[in-house]
């Protein structure tokens, strides 16, 4: 009986811990959401609502942002190489949401999953690249021929 009590009480607990630790991650993230939003605010300086180059590349330079950065594991790269990648439709502005979710995915190192991901893509380009080049070979091919013959019809 005494067993039960404590084995009960034990699995209680663990499911609190459980409820916290997921209540933390959740304020975390919010928290991280909301500090860079923080971040493209201040650095939206013309206030449209869209980072230029220009505006984030003045805006990284305040040892203060570049603080905040660091602490959101976001400084081991160059900035114009931060911008193109958070810019995700390639339009040379970056959006609210663009800088947020940019910087979401950005967050600390690259793990096993984005690797394999990664690979995954460039496998997928590599036998799209390989198809097109197979069909240039063959047109360029058909190009010769039909020149080589035409040169022998006119001779």
């Amino acid at each position: 009986v005494i067993t039960g009590i404590f084995v009960e009480n034990a699995t209680k607990q663990a499911l609190r811990d459980r409820e916290l630790i997921i209540q933390d991650t959740l304020a975390k993230r919010d928290r991280y959401k909301d500090d860079a939003l923080c971040v493209f605010r201040e650095a939206d300086t013309d206030g449209s609502g869209e980072l230029t180059m220009d505006e984030f590349l003045s805006h990284i330079e305040d040892p203060r942002v570049q603080a905040f950065l660091e602490n959101l594991e976001l400084d081991a790269m160059g900035a114009q190489r931060m911008f193109r990648l958070l810019d995700l439709d390639g339009n040379g502005r970056v959006s609210a949401s663009e800088f947020v979710t940019g910087c979401m995915c950005l967050k600390g190192g690259a793990k096993t999953m984005d690797v394999a991901a990664l690979l995954l893509e460039v496998h997928r380009v590599s036998r799209t690249l390989a198809s097109l080049i197979n069909l240039v070979d063959t047109g360029l091919l058909d190009v010769t021929s039909a020149v080589a013959e035409m040169g022998t019809a006119n001779v």
